[in-house]
């Protein structure tokens, strides 16, 4: 352990015996006895090699190859072998011959092409679904379990899009707004709206995430576009909250008046 845990800490024992400290407050656990411990240790081929106090102590115990290691009981009954023979489980649970590799790929609708695997980790070469050549490792080709490739994602993009997309509302987002908040007037106009306001909310008198609205419509009023005069500035929730009073578009001047008498006769109310 570090210098200054070990000067700030109590007691000043190693991280096994903490846990084991930590427990003599505690009663003893009433559902298990030092023989049922060691039977259970014996029916996975161990031998426990410590005294039974609590659950999340560490115990020493020898495996059944032959090692001792150290851990929590609780831990142990989930995995009950030493460390060593955990990490060799593991290494061949991720280990495939080239049969069981063609299989999977063929079960997703692919193609292996190498000669060789090497391992989970390592670029392969196949023929995804979709007929195009590409390369990957058979983790994230499990992890995706689609069998297609990084191509396939691009083509699926380039689809995804106006028509195609979840979301299309029919292009209601006129391509001519589009450009205009693009050009040098529209930009003058809303900086001329901000700094006639102060860059403040002219309804609730906050600061940032500022909104400049038309108080007649943009998509009617084609002579006040750029009219200062047409222009308030509001912040981001006021100008949401209009909206979905008033709705989009077609929104007039009126309806703005009436906004203010009634967010003023609401922060009277409250």
């Amino acid at each position: 352990m570090r210098f200054s845990s070990f000067i700030n800490g109590n007691p000043k024992v190693c991280t096994k015996c903490r846990y084991k400290y930590r427990t003599f407050s505690r009663p003893t656990n009433t559902r298990y006895t030092q023989e049922m411990v060691e039977k259970i240790y014996e029916s996975h081929g161990c031998k426990f090699l410590d005294e039974y106090s609590y659950n999340d102590c560490f115990y020493e115990f020898q495996c059944s190859c032959g090692n001792i290691d150290s851990k929590m009981f609780w831990n142990f009954q989930n995995t009950p072998m030493c460390r060593e023979c955990s990490q060799k489980n593991v290494i061949e649970s991720k280990l495939h011959t080239i049969e069981e590799v063609k299989e999977y790929l063929e079960s997703i609708g692919c193609t292996f092409l190498d000669e060789e695997f090497f391992g989970v980790k390592y670029k392969i070469n196949f023929i995804c679904s979709n007929e195009h050549k590409a390369t990957s490792t058979l983790d994230a080709l499990k992890t995706q379990g689609n069998g297609h490739c990084k191509e396939c994602l691009k083509e699926f993009l380039e689809w995804n899009r106006g028509e195609n997309h979840y979301k299309w509302k029919g292009g209601t987002y006129d391509e001519e707004s589009k450009k205009f908040r693009t050009t040098y007037e529209f930009k003058k106009w809303r900086s001329d709206v901000l700094k006639r306001d102060n860059y403040t909310c002219q309804i609730c008198k906050t600061i940032g995430y500022l909104n400049v609205h038309h108080k007649d419509g943009y998509n009617w009023c084609i002579e006040r576009r750029t009219d200062v005069a047409n222009g308030v500035t509001l912040c981001k929730n006021c100008h949401l909250e209009f909206h979905i009073i008033y709705g989009i578009g077609d929104n007039t001047e009126e309806q703005f008046q009436h906004f203010i008498k009634r967010k003023k006769l609401y922060s009277f109310i409250v």
